[in-house]
């Protein structure tokens, strides 16, 4: 590589030239020696020599640097065409990748919008459920409360109607007991008398005897003696602890 910096093609030419001229610079001064002529004449083959020892030398660095291009030159192609295959197989992945994630996308979409479709639908008959049920439920308010004033005023009705009612009755009872109270004062026998006013005198002695009578000493004298046509009209309850009563025929005067 330095021999070919050094010698150049324009040097050769040169040192050509320079060999021609001294030929006929030789064939021209012939009065010099032969001596003289010889030693020049050797020099300029030895140079000669040398500058074609130098281009065959020249020739072989170029040769020899030709051929190590070309190897690096295949060694890039063959590089490079590795590469360019690599990148390919890249691009037609990339495009296979790209290919699916958009039809996935598009799945996706289609699904988004069947999903949205069907929200609204289910929204949409929801609402509608809804404001059904809304009116349903006034309609039954509006049917309960109707419903309750019906049976308020019923009930309203009813209790006057037992009111009244029991008012009647108890004005009757009361009518039939002032009677019956009114007839058997006229109507009692006279052993009925006998035995109260017996039983009013032992009642009064006890009294008189400072004596508090037992419930068992009081017990057999809460037998009342009744007729039977005023038995309907006296309340057991109303009388006094376990009271037992006797009932008489009903007797009939004439006066």
């Amino acid at each position: 590589m330095l021999l070919s910096e050094q010698i150049t093609p324009t040097d050769i030419n040169k040192s050509l030239k320079l060999l021609l001229m001294s030929v006929n610079n030789k064939k021209e001064a012939k009065a010099s020696s032969d001596h003289h002529e010889s030693d020049v004449h050797d020099n300029e083959l030895r140079q000669l020599n040398d500058t074609i020892q130098a281009v065959r030398k020249e020739k072989q660095i170029r040769h020899s640097t030709q051929s190590l291009e070309s190897d690096i030159k295949g060694i890039l192609t063959d590089f490079m065409k590795s590469v360019f295959e690599q990148i390919l197989e890249l691009k037609y992945e990339l495009k296979e990748n790209v290919r699916k994630t958009s039809a996935q996308i598009e799945e996706l979409k289609d699904i988004t919008c069947g999903l949205k479709k069907h929200h609204s639908l289910c929204c949409n008959d929801i609402s509608s459920k809804m404001q059904d049920v809304a009116e349903e439920s006034e309609s039954v308010k509006k049917q309960m409360s109707v419903l309750n004033e019906e049976l308020l005023k019923r009930w309203q009705s009813f209790t006057d109607s037992i009111k009244t009612q029991l008012s009647a009755i108890i004005d009757h009872k009361k009518e039939n007991h002032h009677s019956l109270q009114s007839q058997t004062t006229n109507q009692l026998p006279s052993n009925v008398n006998r035995e109260t006013s017996l039983r009013e005198t032992s009642l009064h002695a006890d009294l008189s005897a400072n004596t508090v009578p037992s419930p068992a000493s009081i017990e057999p004298r809460r037998t009342l003696i009744i007729i039977d046509s005023i038995l309907k009209g006296i309340q057991k309850l109303g009388l006094m602890y376990a009271p037992v009563l006797d009932t008489l025929l009903t007797v009939f005067s004439r006066i």
